[in-house]
């Protein structure tokens, strides 16, 4: 399983109808509200990297009210570094 986490500025105001669009899509597993540069963290799971890119580029991307998009996606899945 690839995992991804999403970054996204919204207009100011529209954070609740933004979250709301991605909520309906499959793969979403928690949506936060941050504060800083981003609005909101999205994190996703799928079978692919190919398949996390088409989410963001080919669903989120075009939700209207979105000002930016900051992906990141996991370089080893089920890698956890551990710190003491």
């Amino acid at each position: 399983m690839q995992k991804s986490h999403v970054l996204i500025s919204c207009q100011i105001g529209t954070e609740t109808f933004v979250s709301s669009q991605i909520k309906k899509m499959k793969g979403i597993k928690r949506i936060e509200r941050i504060t800083g540069d981003y609005d909101l963290i999205v994190e996703l799971e799928s079978n692919s990297e190919e398949q996390l890119k088409k989410i963001v580029g080919n669903r989120i991307k075009n939700i209207d009210r979105i000002r930016s998009i900051l992906m990141l996606v996991h370089a080893e899945p089920n890698n956890i570094l551990e710190t003491q």
